[in-house]
């Protein structure tokens, strides 16, 4: 009986790791295990935990042959998974160290802040004087109402960093969301909705484009989260909203697409046209934004920014230092260079 115990244990163990790390083009935008394959950390650290008792397991008499080669194969698999993690990058960084480096940019980059502060969450003052702090052009906000983000705006006017304000065009809804772009910039809000990446009455983000000289279109986007209780209906518009940016990336106009994706890089999988900036820079793209009540290793990577062809990036940070401000997600920045 204790055989059985630890083959099916270990058989489990192996299938989830399996699950976590190949499982991605047959499951990854299905409800329950997309939010499975998002949680890798943690299922690693599950597998580690399994493979470290029935290696003990293995010092007993009468089950050691059977423990020890469970042992060996569930530790293979999770040692795989934390390779994986690391080799994707599991740092974080202080604001003071991310600043340092968007003052060394090169000219014409681009400093690009995403946070997800949630309707009320984070106070306006913290917003703008991080976003002052690390000289950012483009500030995406999603999950944000216009109003906040107009008070944003003001309060970095006030410490000398001007902005305007390309909001959501409601106001009414709490995955309303914007983007504040340096006043030095010319940009203008998309009025058409399909351009959107509405679905079921739900946007899917806040796409602007340059009105005079040059510059990439910009988009925030807010993904609808897939859910559990209203699955099928909220992870229609979540699968929706992945494939508007999908869209996006493949229409061969030049874009930075930056904000809450509720979906991990094993959840998005090839996204013909964009990078990720933290797959380009080799940084932090394993490091959990969300949500902040876990350690940085052990959360889920889901606010992202990519880019097209015509910009790479030269820096991708996940901040440290604001778990505790009012929103379960973790800042994150990037210095963006055009590569013409």
């Amino acid at each position: 009986m204790r055989h059985l115990v630890i083959v099916v244990v270990a058989a489990a163990s192996m299938l989830l790791l399996a699950l976590v790390s190949w499982g991605e083009p047959w499951v990854g935008r299905s409800v329950g295990f997309s939010q499975l394959i998002a949680m890798r950390p943690l299922v690693t650290l599950f597998g580690l935990i399994v493979a470290a008792v029935l290696l003990a397991s293995a010092l007993m008499p009468r089950r050691r042959l059977t423990a020890l080669i469970s042992g060996t194969l569930v530790a293979l698999l999770a040692v795989s998974n934390v390779m994986t993690l690391t080799g994707r990058g599991l740092d974080t960084t202080t604001p003071e160290a991310a600043a340092t480096e968007a003052a060394s940019a090169p000219t014409g980059a681009l400093r690009v802040l995403c946070w997800n502060t949630t309707p009320t969450g984070v106070p306006v003052d913290d917003v703008a004087r991080l976003a002052v702090q690390l000289h950012a052009d483009v500030v995406a906000l999603p999950e944000t109402r216009p109003t906040r983000a107009a008070r944003s705006a003001d309060r970095m006017h006030q410490l000398g960093q001007p902005m305007w304000v390309i909001p959501d065009s409601s106001d009414t809804t709490k995955y309303t969301m914007a983007l504040l772009v340096a006043a030095r910039f010319s940009y203008a809000g998309e009025p058409d909705t399909s351009a959107t990446g509405f679905a079921d009455g739900v946007r899917g983000g806040v796409l602007a484009a340059p009105t005079r000289g040059g510059g990439p279109e910009i988009a925030v986007v807010h993904v609808q989260q897939p859910g559990f209780s209203r699955s099928r209906a909220q992870a229609g518009i979540w699968r929706a909203h992945l494939d508007w940016v999908r869209r996006l990336c493949a229409s061969g106009r030049q874009l930075v697409i930056a904000g809450a994706f509720n979906a991990t890089v094993d959840n998005l999988g090839a996204v013909p046209g964009c990078t990720l900036a933290a797959q380009q820079t080799g940084t932090a793209g394993a490091t959990g934004t969300w949500p902040t009540g876990l350690p940085a290793w052990a959360g889920a990577n889901i606010d992202h920014v990519l880019v097209t062809s015509g910009w790479r990036a030269d820096t991708f940070r996940v901040l440290s230092g604001h778990d505790r401000s009012g929103s379960d997600h973790r800042p994150v920045f990037a210095v963006l260079v055009p590569t013409g």
